[in-house]
């Protein structure tokens, strides 16, 4: 597989097995029951990890999906933050806590 770029956020979300997300320069391993967000415009992929069975649901959602239209006020005060920060290329959700447990 090659290395996706896409201006949609992404929500991975590990049903069965083990897979590792190569994004913004790491390779973040998710198991069953884990979860990542990846900003968009982030270069990554999905791969199982040992090329072991796996199962997970992945959407993509654009941030328009979000802020109701492009140019809105609400993008601009609070996606257009988040699209263009280079420091939160990913969140990893694991399910350990019961805010994440929500959250997931």
């Amino acid at each position: 597989r090659s290395l996706a770029l896409t201006p949609s956020f992404e929500f991975n979300y590990v049903l069965k097995g083990e897979v590792i997300v190569p994004a913004a320069e790491n390779a973040i391993l998710l198991k069953q029951g884990d979860a990542v967000f990846i900003n968009s415009g982030i270069i990554h992929d999905v791969c199982a990890k040992d090329r072991a069975e796996h199962a997970g649901y992945i959407p993509y959602f654009s941030p328009q999906f979000l802020s109701g239209m492009s140019g809105s006020v609400f993008e601009q005060k609070y996606i257009s933050p988040v699209t263009s920060s280079r420091d939160l290329p990913f969140y990893l959700i694991r399910p350990d806590t019961y805010q994440k447990i929500r959250m997931i």
